[in-house]
């Protein structure tokens, strides 16, 4: 998927009913890539890693628009019939997910300490707006290139 998709909004299908919570990463980017599958290593079989770059790893899901996935890493809740799709968004992704492993998860409610939240989103924020330019050493292609003025 490129930028000029910017502007799209992906539909869910329907495909039943998620156990597993969505990591939705950009895996155009190494430093989004290292960290899903650190998440993974930490929560095991709790989280389903999807590189929302492919299309097809995007159903059965909420829509959410392209540009707000590449602002941010996001992450679904399991589905819960008759109840919707909870989505947690860069820092809060994070604390969601480690609070779903045996290692970190009890410190996980750190996140939502008022001034310890401000602060984590504030550095998720920072280095997300330049995790191409971070990671260009690393890259295969031009998408670092692509991104990184952006």
């Amino acid at each position: 998927m490129d930028a000029s998709l910017a502007g799209t909004i992906f539909r869910p299908h329907s495909l039943g009913v998620r156990t597993r919570w969505a990591v939705l990463y950009d895996g155009n980017c190494r430093m989004c890539t290292r960290g899903a599958q650190q998440m993974r290593s930490l929560a095991g079989d709790k989280v389903d890693l999807r590189d929302f770059q492919k299309p097809e790893n995007l159903e059965g899901l909420p829509e959410i628009p392209y540009a707000d996935l590449m602002d941010k890493m996001h992450v679904v809740s399991p589905s819960v019939p008759g109840k919707p799709d909870k989505i947690f968004k860069g820092a809060a992704a994070i604390a969601r997910v480690a609070a779903l492993t045996p290692v970190v998860g009890p410190l996980a409610f750190l996140y939502w300490v008022p001034g310890l939240k401000q602060l984590a989103d504030f550095g998720y924020g920072q280095i997300a707006k330049r995790r191409y330019r971070l990671s260009a050493k690393d890259c295969d292609g031009d998408s670092c290139k692509l991104h990184a003025h952006s």
